[in-house]
């Protein structure tokens, strides 16, 4: 199962002593309930003015916050509403007004879970507008479009409770920002269960493939990646397995390598994998990088030019440290460069400064989010 480590006294002072030369030592804005540990991050344009912003949920304090960011890589107060224990949350346009909506996944404890729609409003301010239930415990979640409609899809992953509810689900949207009934892909597993999903064109076909992360304890090599490549009408059809280095926490499909098709990274509780799409839909063997030094397990990842070299590098939040591993060429990368002292729950990537580098922004304890503006 997902760690759920409510890390609640995370020491951030001493995190700018020890960020790496990339970046600018991190600003720390409030989130979410008081010393709470922050979930996920994403970054998008919420109330269109053309400068990312921030979203962060909040599971234990059953929060979601949005910080509108400045054209100088600052952000302001959040903006605050609840949600069913959050752990996983995504952004589109779900109704198509232009404004980008938010998808969250409520966790459901030992039952099931619901996905929550709430429509923005084009200001950073979001409503609710459905709630669909999900399966036993919705861990992670993507938007994209499965069925070539026109409108935007949910993909859940559903960790299950010890060989009960173990799925991946699919809902069609209907344009409105409302969801149909979901098709469901049990797995049938005597201990584990899905971690985390990643939606993108694994064959070059123009349709959108699922990859989804998983765990089953109960065998000799417990962690794979699963392939579910897409008709074209949204039926996904499992075709391989990989595996993943370690417990599949989290997955970004990029083009790692620069050969136009997606690779798969997997942030895992013994390393980074990396696995190189060969095409067709297929994969070589997992390529495994260890965290740095001291750093625990990795939690999540984020996949962006941070050196700006013309090769992609990856940063992953760790149990003890945050680091960057800097693309070499050709899918390789270097061993990992601590970016931060205190341990991160979530990353994402973006050019928050609008200086044609990207930045980071990383939760934490305390009700944090620290925000790195790279040097370039």
């Amino acid at each position: 199962m997902r760690r759920f480590v409510a890390v609640l006294l995370l020491v951030f002072a001493c995190a700018s002593s020890l960020v790496a030369a990339q970046f600018k030592p991190a600003k720390y804005y409030r989130v979410g309930g008081k010393n709470i540990l922050s979930d996920q991050v994403i970054t998008a344009d919420f109330n269109n003015d053309g400068v990312l912003d921030l979203a962060v949920a909040d599971a234990l304090s059953n929060k979601v916050s949005v910080l509108l960011g400045n054209p100088d890589g600052t952000f302001g107060p959040p903006i605050i509403f609840q949600a069913g224990y959050p752990v996983s949350i995504a952004s589109g346009d779900m109704n198509g007004d232009g404004n980008q909506d938010l998808i969250v996944a409520e966790y459901g404890g030992t039952g099931t879970g619901d996905i929550g729609i709430f429509l923005g409003d084009g200001t950073g301010h979001f409503k609710l507008f459905g709630a669909y239930q999900a399966g036993i415990e919705p861990i992670s979640l993507t938007v994209a479009d499965f069925n070539g409609d026109g409108n935007l899809d949910v993909a859940v992953a559903n960790t299950g409770n010890e060989g009960s509810g173990e799925s991946m689900m699919v809902f069609f949207g209907n344009g409105t920002g409302a969801l149909g009934k979901p098709v469901s892909y049990p797995f049938e597993l005597k201990d584990g269960g899905p971690l985390a999903i990643a939606a993108g064109d694994l064959t070059g076909d123009g349709h959108v493939d699922l990859a989804l992360g998983v765990v089953d304890i109960s065998k000799k090599n417990p962690s794979f990646v699963a392939i579910f490549l897409n008709n074209g009408t949204g039926k996904f059809k499992l075709s391989s397995k990989y595996l993943a280095g370690g417990f599949p926490y989290d997955i970004v499909l990029a083009d790692l390598n620069n050969d136009g098709k997606l690779d798969i990274a997997v942030a895992a509780d013994g390393a980074l994998g990396i696995l190189l799409n060969l095409g067709g839909g297929k994969f070589g063997n997992v390529t495994t990088y260890p965290p740095c030094s001291g750093c625990g397990s990795l939690d999540t990842l984020t996949v962006a030019d941070f050196d700006l070299d013309g090769n992609v590098d990856i940063a992953v939040t760790g149990y003890y440290y945050d680091s960057v591993f800097y693309g070499t060429g050709g899918g390789k990368f270097s061993s990992a460069v601590r970016i931060l002292g205190g341990p991160g729950k979530s990353v994402a990537s973006g050019d928050f400064g609008r200086d044609q580098a990207p930045d980071l922004a990383i939760t934490g304890g305390a009700n944090m989010v620290a925000v790195l503006l790279n040097k370039k």
